[in-house]
């Protein structure tokens, strides 16, 4: 047959027989063996099916014809157009102080009444200035802890301070608490609800789970939390209030207990969080942690369950799978750090740790903690946002975490779908691009893409669910 190969990527699905071929706007198509053979030796038919796909999605084009060209470059420009406002996101760790123990705090928290953990007036305000010397004209302000509400009066200070400013400067800013919520009381909630903050928490499952994960000094983790997502959903509204959960080990065997109580407290949405290995995650792993198989099989279990649910009337959505599938079915982007490209981290968001300090994300705070620096930028005090982004060593993490770029990445098939996590490969391999091949992360991301795709290939009703969350 006389037709045109247009540019395109190819890998086999982990696991299994068919292959996903992707092109660079993030087209895909799920191919067999001998399809690909066959679209290769131009032997496709015209007036098949897989040739009618074929064309539409632009891996191959008629001869002589510009038309395909200036459609996939179009769907391109889209997808790279997207690039959120420079340092949009900046999360200001009020208090190290919490009054949690959780086994797999990923920082080095300190006692709830642990002195000079707090970040002071002082330094609020000058991570506050370095903030706003950023370009974006939208801001969001993201307070983290330990445990904010033992900070809450540099919260509230922040806040009023901010405000004020963006008013006088004319740009919007917008909050978010993440908090575990232990310690919400009703004045806490009136000056979030005034200030309309938005509140995140972390809920791991059902009751037995959640404390065995979360440990509060005063017990009954779960219980509390409860009880302040009820309380803040009914002051804020349902959607100003969000939950994040970690999968330990022993998440892996109970996915749809865990769907079941997101449900149960009025959630219509879940992230399935694999562990991260920093602070005492990292110190805990042989007991907490597990193999990215391990991890698979849990997503994979818990999302079959997701979409058998669906199709029984249950709106819910697993959000990870959700920022895959958009990218797959839609030339838009999104705003996912961690999987921006170059990486997002500096880019989309800074940290400011209690004491000043300025690190691209909160994970490379927590490299800090665990005594390594070299994700920290400096400080509120005496750094400001133009030294910062034009340091040398900030543009040589950007150049090297073009996936268009690094080896490997550069033909792999879920490049479009990819992004960069330096803090992590720098955490397990030294460097910021580490070994392609054997990452984690890299094995993460094929298999969940690869699951995606044939599960919407071979599954109407599945796909049906599936598209809805796009």
């Amino acid at each position: 047959m006389s037709y045109d190969l247009l540019p395109f990527d190819f890998t086999r699905i982990p696991g299994g027989t068919k292959y996903l071929a992707t092109n660079f706007a993030g087209e895909c198509c799920l191919l067999s063996r001998s399809d690909l053979f066959a679209i290769v030796e131009r032997k496709v038919s015209v007036g098949t099916a897989l040739y009618a796909t074929l064309t539409s999605k632009h891996f191959i084009t008629a001869p002589d014809s510009t038309a395909a060209f200036h459609l996939l470059a179009a769907k391109y420009r889209t997808r790279r157009r997207y690039r959120p406002d420079l340092a949009s996101l900046h999360i200001f760790v009020v208090t190290l102080r919490c009054n949690q123990s959780c086994t797999y705090c990923q920082v080095s928290h300190c006692s709830h009444d642990e002195p000079g953990m707090d970040m002071s007036e002082a330094t609020a305000m000058g991570a506050l200035d370095f903030a706003f010397q950023c370009p974006s004209p939208a801001i969001k302000i993201e307070f983290q802890g330990g445990e904010p509400l033992l900070g809450f009066d540099v919260v509230r200070r922040i806040v009023e301070a901010a405000e004020e400013r963006s008013q006088r400067e004319q740009r919007s800013v917008e909050f978010v608490l993440c908090s575990n919520l232990y310690a919400l009381t009703q004045e806490h909630l009136d000056f979030i609800a005034r200030h309309k903050m938005a509140v995140s928490t972390s809920l791991d499952g059902p009751q037995p789970l959640h404390d065995q994960n979360r440990i509060a000094l005063g017990g009954a983790s779960h219980e509390h939390v409860a009880r302040s997502i009820g309380l803040a959903r009914d002051r804020l509204g349902p959607d100003q209030v969000a939950a994040l959960m970690t999968t330990t080990r022993a998440s892996l065997g109970a996915p749809e207990a865990i769907i079941d109580e997101y449900i149960r407290l009025g959630f219509l949405s879940i992230v399935l969080r694999p562990l991260n290995p920093y602070g005492f995650a990292a110190k805990q792993w042989k007991v907490l942690g597990y193999a990215t198989d391990a991890w698979l099989d849990f997503y994979r279990r818990a999302l079959t369950y997701i979409v058998k649910i669906n199709q029984q009337g249950v709106p819910f959505r697993e959000e990870f799978s959700a920022f895959f599938l958009q990218r797959m079915l839609t030339p838009f982007g999104d705003g996912y750090v961690d999987l921006q490209s170059p990486t997002g981290c500096g880019l989309n968001v800074l940290v400011y740790d209690h004491d000043g300090g300025i690190y691209l994300s909160d994970e490379s705070r927590m490299l800090a903690a665990m005594g390594d620096q070299t994700f920290r930028f400096g400080n509120v005090e005496e750094t400001r946002f133009s030294d910062f982004i034009f340091d040398p060593r900030f543009l040589a993490l950007i150049d090297e975490t073009m996936c268009e770029g690094v080896p490997e990445c550069i033909e792999c098939a879920c490049r479009e779908y990819c992004g960069s996590d330096p803090v992590r490969q720098y955490r397990i391999s030294g460097d910021f691009v580490g070994n392609k091949a054997g990452a984690d992360h890299c094995q993460k991301v094929r298999s969940v893409v690869g699951h995606l795709a044939e599960l919407m290939d071979s599954d109407s009703r599945a796909r049906d669910v599936l598209l809805s969350w796009v």
